[in-house]
């Protein structure tokens, strides 16, 4: 009887993700603003936008596109609006209202 020498176990590499890989967000580089939505243009090439109405989740009421055309972009992620001081992230664009990503915040 030939004796088979066990063979060391079999070890699957390890793979690290970060934080910043699992919730990565393009950035934005401007804003339009019309009657109805906000349209971000983003670095990886897209343009996506999201209704103004959205303000109203976010306990906004009443919001005029005339207040949401002085804005600040904060390091490429976050859209500040002082005359209402409010603040909008990129991930709003990319994933939705409902759809934000858990591990970002």
């Amino acid at each position: 009887m030939t004796r088979v020498k066990a063979r060391e176990q079999l070890k699957e590499p390890r793979i690290i993700i970060t934080e910043e890989e699992i919730c990565y967000h393009p950035n934005l580089l401007k804003l339009e603003v019309n009657h109805e939505e906000l349209a971000a243009f983003l670095d990886d090439g897209r343009k996506t936008s999201i209704p103004i109405s959205w303000f109203k989740e976010w306990g906004h009421k009443n919001i005029k596109p005339e207040q949401l055309e002085k804005y600040e972009i904060w390091d490429g992620k976050t859209i500040h609006f002082p005359i209402i001081d409010a603040h909008v992230g990129v991930e709003v664009f990319t994933e939705g209202l409902k759809g934000i990503c858990p591990n970002c915040h």
